[in-house]
């Protein structure tokens, strides 16, 4: 498993937090969990290569500006 780490802008609530976290999934991601406290997003996918922008632009499609902060490879699953 790898998890994704994303910075998210223009998040305030958990309605917002939702959408997110039903786009990544709608991409692929396994399991999301988003804080729109610190308005950050962590998902676990199977497979991610450098310079793929999938996550990046569900993210973007669902209305909100967003940056990959981490890629952490190897992740074990809850």
């Amino acid at each position: 498993m790898i998890k994704l780490i994303f910075k998210l802008e223009n998040i305030h609530c958990v309605g917002c937090a939702n959408r997110v976290k039903n786009a990544l999934i709608s991409a692929g991601a396994l399991h999301v969990d988003v804080d729109f406290s610190s308005k950050t997003a962590h998902a676990l996918v199977h497979h991610f290569e450098h310079g793929d922008t999938t996550y990046t632009s569900a993210i973007e499609k669902s209305g909100y500006e967003t940056q990959l902060i981490a890629v952490l490879d190897e992740v074990a699953e809850d």
